[in-house]
């Protein structure tokens, strides 16, 4: 089974910014009292939170855009520029001090890097995340000018591109100052059938796999639903109670803006602590409190009861409610059990902890969301019950184990190898079935989940436009591999190497180097070049060399930039058995 990310292509964004409307400090503060009803059947869960009250400015992902030059393409690019899109690219690459070298050492500026077919210039599109701190990568969009008669993106290199929020003003369409960088290699999806009509035209659209890193730091904001002192005072109070006043995570700049700080703790899992801002209390006691917990433990039974809301609610509260809904980690309600346990797991209780792990372990709709969750979290058994899926017969499950763990402590026995340059290669000492696992988000990475897989023979075949040519016979002792190197196609001679697909990535992937009797040590092939020749090689492509399941992760952040495409940051629970 392959599980692989629709054919997609990339829409230009407009972005209309409305402005904000003007604080008005006028009038009496207006006197707003909550109204605590006591069923989930209706929004009462969420009466007195601070989304009742105000709403998050900045919270959702920001498109940002640029103008930028692909290289190394070989004779695929083109020259077809736009005069206001050749000018103000131009400019920006001087700024950037781009240049070529020649091998008569003369420079050769941007203005005839644009002009070579070597070259093509493309649009840029990425998403930054609400409140992401300078330094956060992101992922990157690119496209070939509609008017272009650029081939293919394959194999080219994105020079560094700042982009730009698009403002739309009475003076005509403007940019604001760079909230970001790009720059990396195009990955151009490696699956695309070019027998099918209008194929040909997908291999102008690709994307920098974690090529994009922003520059300066978002902003969030609160801001009422109308000016009221009181009010955005007690919001920042409450919220400050809750996660930090020093330095204040809430700040009141006017009665009806509180700027927001996401604290260190969240910068990675800002959108969680959106959500718990959002389903704060904004009117705070013990006996008011626990009183609305209490009646959340009888609402959360209810056949419409709003479960993910509940347990945010429970959450955002804190670790001295665990006691009133604690029992409903064992309730029948397999929804019940999960969010309640998943409320208690985050608010550090260790008696959720075994039942989420229970989740992970067993099939139910909540098991990827299980896994996900015991990534979050620092306790050893988390640890055991992630390595323990890895072996898992479900090839999703053992994917979202593996991203769980997280390089970071995924260390048991785990070979890591730096290919050309481009992408990691890493080798899982599991025992089940085979399996191949290749990103396309974050780091590019090809992931071997088992020892000593090897390819099979016989085995011939030949890449798309010759790229690489992998043969063997039975009685071969080698595999043979040579290939088309560079953008200027040349052919290389054959290399002898072993039968394990570790040792086959490395000569497609690695820079080649010419030895003395002039031939090469690996073909340089992109990413995604290699990562198509070895999903063909799988078992459930035409070729059959390689007895492994391949699983292919599935986007998510830059689905918000490739029209039509599913929001998913791994393969998810729609594509399990």
């Amino acid at each position: 089974m392959k599980v692989s990310y629709r054919d997609i292509g990339p829409s230009l964004l407009l972005i209309v910014l409305t402005a904000l409307a003007g604080c008005n400090s006028g009038g009496p503060a207006a006197k707003i009292k909550p109204t605590l009803q006591d069923s989930a059947e209706t929004e009462g869960v969420l009466v007195g939170t601070v989304s009742q009250f105000a709403s998050i400015v900045g919270g959702a992902d920001q498109a940002v855009e640029g103008i930028g030059l692909v290289v190394g393409l070989g004779d695929r690019g083109s020259r077809e520029v736009p005069k206001g899109v050749r000018k103000r690219l131009i400019s920006e690459l001087k700024q950037s001090g781009i240049q070529k070298i020649l091998p008569n050492g003369k420079a050769v500026g941007p203005d005839t890097l644009i002009d070579e077919m070597d070259t093509a210039v493309v649009f840029v599109n990425a998403m930054i995340p609400a409140g992401a701190p300078e330094g956060t990568p992101i992922e990157v969009a690119v496209s070939a000018l509609p008017q272009s008669q650029t081939l293919s993106l394959e194999g080219g290199l994105l020079l560094a591109t700042p982009l730009r929020l698009f403002v739309s003003g009475a003076g005509g369409p403007k940019h604001s100052m760079p909230m970001a960088m790009a720059k990396g290699s195009v990955f151009v999806n490696p699956f695309i059938d070019l027998r099918e009509e209008g194929a040909a035209s997908r291999l102008r659209e690709g994307r920098i796999i974690g090529g994009g890193i922003t520059t300066v730091p978002r902003k969030l904001r609160l801001v009422l639903e109308r000016p009221d002192y009181k009010m955005v005072d007690l919001i920042q109070r409450r919220i400050n109670e809750r996660f930090g006043f020093t330095p204040a995570v809430a700040n009141a700049r006017s009665p009806q803006y509180i700027e927001i700080r996401i604290p260190e703790t969240y910068h990675k899992d800002y959108r969680r602590f959106l959500q718990l801002i959002a389903h704060l209390y904004v009117w705070q006691g013990a006996t008011l409190e626990q009183g609305k917990a209490r009646q959340l433990a009888k609402d959360i039974l209810l056949p419409t009861a709003r479960h993910e809301d509940i347990s945010l609610v429970w959450e955002a509260m804190g670790a001295q409610v665990l006691p009133l809904f604690r029992h409903l980690y064992t309730s029948d309600n397999t929804a019940v059990a999960y969010y309640s346990a998943r409320a208690g797991l985050r608010l550090d209780d260790s008696q959720a902890m075994e039942v989420i792990a229970q989740f992970a372990k067993t099939a139910s709709p909540y098991r990827l969301e299980a896994i996900e969750e015991l990534g979050r979290i620092a306790d050893a058994r988390a640890l055991d019950t992630l390595w323990i899926l890895l072996e898992s017969d479900d090839s999703l499950v053992r994917v979202a184990a593996y991203e769980a763990l997280g390089p970071g402590r995924l260390v048991r026995g785990v070979s890591r190898y730096d290919v050309g340059g481009q992408f990691q290669l890493e080798i899982v000492p599991t025992t089940g079935k085979f399996l191949v696992y290749a990103t396309t988000t974050g780091q590019p990475k090809l992931v071997v989940f088992g020892l000593g897989l090897r390819l099979s023979k016989p085995i011939f075949y030949n890449g798309p436009d010759d790229t690489v040519t992998i043969h063997a016979g039975e009685d071969d002792e080698c595999l043979g591999v040579y290939g088309r190197m560079g953008p200027k196609k040349i052919l290389s001679k054959g290399m002898r190497i072993p039968f394990d697909v570790d040792s086959l990535v490395k000569v497609m992937g690695g820079l080649p180097k010419q030895a003395a009797d002039g031939t090469f040590d690996a073909l340089g092939l992109s990413y995604s070049q290699v990562v198509g020749v070895v999903q063909q090689l799988c078992e459930n492509g035409s070729v059959k060399a390689i007895p492994a399941e391949f699983v292919l992760q599935r986007p998510d952040a830059i689905s918000k930039i490739f029209a039509g495409q599913s929001p998913a940051g791994r393969p998810d629970s729609a594509d399990s058995p």
